[in-house]
């Protein structure tokens, strides 16, 4: 079992958005898989939820043990707390959760064999708050979801020697108690499990529930539970299989998850208007879908052991295919100088995003291993980016590897098209493959000191939007840029950069220990790259400001001469009149990214998770040091304790 991120370029976020134009573009982007913990390393992936924030919590089943793993809006694992334990493992003993408007986490139950098996709610960071469900009659629960007031949707089997004779979805308010039973087909009880998959809720009060019933994969509830005509969802879901597992609700948009399409080329998420219009699907097989600021699937795809670095062996997790693919896809580019961009590595739906002005020296290409149907004798014969033929013909390398590429001079924004010849018993059948996208990305640039010019890390960059040159500008809906993050926290380089629909759109720029800056209109088209924004300084904040990796804390410097021994905050050691270590001793100082004395140990490494390494690797799990830059910051009981510049 895996997940895989897919973030939407014109898809909803959150929920509150207003409903997208039927013209909106939605493109896919595959962004990688999320490994389980070596705790759960052999467990099976249950239901997924997201958060406000982007956190993401995912049910896993191990053994008799039932769990939730949390990672953040990155894709990094937080922590995980144990469920419940239980003797009987089943398909059904997947967990299924959702999150309330507390920003609890609600976990159903997942056998309901007995009355023990009760709904549990637990804080983000795994304390129970309390279980409710008692005597409701749930079993083998498919899904569970939580509307803004607190009222809980459980969809259920039905259970007829104790008075539910229909498969429903049941409702309880805020204080657990059963309010409501919704039966979708009155009089007609699934024959093997429970015919209900999956349940959505809208801001209007009414509910979309994913059916396994092919004539009806999708019915939509009024609030009262009545059948709501007027959606044709049989017809929408594209191809004749319409196995639905799970459906969402999210910016006006159903995203409808499962095996979908046709049986030689599967669909695992569909994304539909409520009306019932087909606005965008990404090819292979899931189980369930989440959607918070992205967009999150769990997949179909097993581990494999796979030997890594002398380490034996170790699970990876494949991700779930974001278009038909073979082994694997890779998106690359050289660019001039030697400088090398990666795209996502996933199974399709690769991402090159290259900045505008890198592009005419950049040499991309787009690889996997093999046919998709090798069944059929096919071989690749053009490539086309943009809708425009590619100089170079695919090739097919010894390894077996197809390889389509576009050289410098030809890199444009636009689709990676693979045409195929395949001769299926004999016949040319003309076929075509979507490799990936090529993104020349924009508005884009740098965050710099404006006396010093050098690049800024941790500024947040802000996108405004207005039709309008006069304005007024406001926040842009995630559909109107990609990535769909806003703001952005520029990295050690200080870049930033999207890619955006036409309009007007302007930055506002703000970083600890400079004053904000907002830039002037740009209009778009045509692309803006090469931006360099420069923050002026800010006298006070910078006299609290630590920089680890210059071994600057205010004003007083690593190396530098100081005459004094004694600075507001700080104790100085010096050797022959020069600053040769800084003791940080007031939380009045801290980092651009907001580490300070007393810190939790989950920001402080996430803020630095590309450059933290252990100072000690003979340190107790009571004291722990870690060395960022010229830094040494020290953990003790899960905060930062001590910061020191220098030895």
């Amino acid at each position: 079992m895996a997940v895989a991120f897919v973030a939407f370029i014109g898809g909803a976020a959150g929920s509150g958005t207003a409903a997208p134009q039927e013209n909106t573009t939605i493109k896919h982007v595959a962004a990688g898989t999320l490994a389980l913990p070596a705790a759960l390393a052999g467990g099976r992936g249950g239901g997924i939820a997201a958060d406000a924030a982007g956190n993401l919590y995912l049910g896993v089943t191990e053994g008799e043990e039932s769990s939730v793993a949390v990672y953040d809006s990155s894709g990094t694992f937080l922590r995980h707390w144990l469920i419940d334990k239980r003797s009987l493992v089943l398909r059904l003993d997947d967990v299924r959760l959702a999150v309330g408007p507390e920003g609890h986490v609600y976990v159903a139950p997942q056998h309901a064999s007995s009355p023990d098996e009760l709904i549990k709610v637990f804080t983000p960071e795994g304390s129970p708050v309390r279980s409710f469900g008692q005597g409701s009659h749930l079993s083998e629960v498919t899904d569970i979801e939580v509307d803004s007031s607190g009222n809980v949707f459980v969809t259920s089997r039905a259970r007829r020697g104790e008075g539910v004779p229909d498969d429903v979805v049941v409702k309880f308010d805020a204080a657990g108690q059963v309010t409501a039973r919704f039966a979708p087909f009155p009089g007609d009880r699934g024959q093997v499990g429970n015919d209900l998959d999956g349940v959505a809720l809208a801001s209007d009060g009414s509910i979309f529930v994913g059916t396994d019933k092919r004539k009806t994969p999708i019915v939509h509830l009024d609030s009262a539970g009545r059948r709501l005509r007027g959606s044709d969802f049989a017809i929408a879901l594209p191809g004749a299989l319409n196995d639905v597992d799970d459906v969402d609700l999210a910016g006006g948009r159903l995203y409808v998850s499962g095996y979908l399409g046709e049986q030689k080329a599967p669909i695992a998420l569909a994304v539909l208007s409520p009306e019932g219009r087909v606005q965008d699907t990404i090819a292979g097989r899931a189980h369930y879908v989440a959607v918070g600021p992205r967009v999150h699937l769990s997949g179909y795809e097993k581990a494999t052991r796979l030997a890594s670095h002398g380490a034996g062996n170790v699970s990876q997790y494949r991700p779930v295919p974001a278009a038909p693919g073979a082994e694997q896809t890779v998106a690359h580019a050289d660019c001039g100088g030697g400088n090398v961009l990666d795209g996502q590595t996933s199974r399709g739906g690769s991402v090159l995003r290259v900045q505008a002005r890198k592009a005419p020296s950049c040499l991309a290409y787009f690889a996997q291993k093999g046919s998709l149907w090798p069944g059929d004798d096919c071989e690749p014969i053009r490539g086309y980016l943009g809708g425009e033929p590619l100089e170079v013909l695919p090739l097919i390398r010894k390894n077996g590897e197809v390889l389509v590429q576009a050289l410098p001079g030809e890199l444009r924004s636009g689709t990676m098209i693979l045409q195929w010849a395949c001769y299926p018993g004999g016949i040319l059948d003309v076929r075509y493959e979507n490799k990936g996208e090529v993104e020349l990305y924009d508005p884009s640039g740098v965050v710099q000191d404006s006396k010093t010019r050098k690049l800024l890390q941790a500024a947040t960059v802000r996108l405004e939007f207005s039709p309008t040159k006069a304005g007024p500008f406001g926040t842009p809906a995630l559909s109107l840029m990609d990535p769909q993050i806003n703001p952005q926290l520029t990295a050690r380089d200080g870049a930033f950069g999207w890619d955006v629909a036409p309009g007007y759109w302007r930055l506002r720029v703000t970083a600890f220990g400079f004053r904000p800056l907002r830039s002037k209109v740009y209009k778009i088209p045509p692309e803006v790259t090469g931006l360099e924004l420069r923050l002026r300084r800010d006298a006070p904040q910078q006299a609290r400001l630590l920089d680890p990796f210059a071994g600057r804390a205010g004003k007083v410097r690593l190396g530098s001469r100081s005459a004094r021994t004694r600075v507001a905050g700080l104790r100085l050691k010096l050797v022959r009149g020069k600053v040769r270590r800084i003791d940080v001793r007031s939380k009045a100082y801290r980092t651009a990214v907001g580490v300070r004395l007393g810190s939790p140990v989950l920001a402080f490494k996430k803020a630095y998770a590309s450059q933290v390494t252990p100072a000690d690797r003979r340190a107790t799990k009571v004291l722990t040091r870690y060395r960022i830059g010229k830094a040494f910051f020290t953990i003790r009981k899960e905060r930062v304790a001590a910061i020191v510049l220098g030895r």
